[in-house]
């Protein structure tokens, strides 16, 4: 048996020799084109992929398991291979605290401004040279999605004594009386700070447009560790410019790496991570394991975070 890993996976050294018990381990690379993707894979019964993947060889190849090494599953086509007989797992809650953690650290680097501080320290500047900065306690929190990051992020708030508002299409209000459960408009607009954790699917791509931008404070931040095309990234841009909001914390991109010529890059009022969110060593040792599990499962005959049966 062969396995194509993509090279973004990090197979800590009891994790490859799980996987070379079964088969031989292929690495591909990240942005590789078509061409060398289909010689990484084309005999490969099991893909294990997380950022490059080409769905329209799929019919072209001998995989019968594709292991997402990650909880979304926007990469592959979960229609077509479950046309095609191929199983598809991932591996939900992984990551949970590690990004609720940045998420809430975005927001206390665009409140704090600690980077800025520390290199005005550096330069000879004390606490009277600096702006004023801003606390967070009874400052309004909007989440946008409430799974377990999102539900997290709200525990975390709540415990900086902040106002806590949620969005989703299912009011879970009796479930949770600790927070308010409102409309998309009424969290826009009554944010400070409103924070993505939504999976991407036809519902949510650009649900953050101009329209929507533009209901926000122009006091307010928004903060994405969620996925990219969330966000309009060219109506972010023009709204970050033009002041409609104050500022945005990002962790993803339309486009990544984000390219080097990308407005985001020029701009003052915006703090970005490099979708790291979830790269913790106690969340990737966890990604990992539980990607090699569903993989065994698998094999033994037993669904495992199966996404498309």
């Amino acid at each position: 048996m062969k396995i194509a890993v993509e090279s973004t996976v990090c197979l800590q050294p009891q994790n490859k020799r799980r996987l070379e018990k079964i088969g031989k381990v292929i690495r591909y690379k990240w942005g590789c084109n078509k061409e060398e993707f289909f010689e990484a894979a084309k005999d490969c019964e099991i893909i294990i992929a997380n950022k490059w993947f080409f769905n329209e060889l799929l019919p072209k190849l001998k995989v019968k398991l594709i292991s997402l090494w990650s909880t979304g599953t926007d990469l592959i086509n979960i229609e077509q291979c479950k046309k095609l007989g191929i199983a598809v797992t991932n591996v939900p809650s992984y990551s949970t605290n590690s990004v609720a953690e940045l998420a809430i650290a975005l927001i206390m680097e665009l409140t704090k401004k600690i980077s800025y501080q520390n290199k005005e320290l550096l330069d000879g500047k004390w606490a009277y040279d600096l702006p004023l900065m801003t606390e967070l306690k009874g400052k309004t929190l909007g989440i946008i999605g409430f799974g377990n990051i999102g539900s997290k992020v709200a525990e975390i708030g709540k415990a900086l004594d902040m106002e806590i508002r949620v969005y989703i299409r299912k009011n879970k209000q009796k479930d949770f009386p600790e927070y308010k459960f409102v409309s998309l408009d009424e969290l826009l607009k009554n944010s400070d700070f409103v924070t993505i954790h939504a999976p991407l699917n036809n519902e949510t791509k650009h649900l953050m447009n101009k329209n929507n931008l533009k209901k926000m404070k122009k006091t307010a931040f928004i903060i994405n560790c969620s996925r990219g095309a969330i966000i309009n990234q060219e109506d972010l841009i023009k709204a970050l410019k033009s002041k409609t909001i104050a500022g945005a914390g990002l962790d993803v991109f339309e486009k990544e790496p984000l390219p080097m010529d990308s407005e985001l890059r020029k701009l003052d009022n915006v703090v970005m991570t490099p979708h790291n969110a979830f790269y913790t060593k106690e969340a990737v040792g966890r990604l990992t394991t539980i990607c090699v599990d569903n993989i065994l499962n698998y094999l033994d005959g037993k669904d495992s975070n199966v996404v498309n049966k």
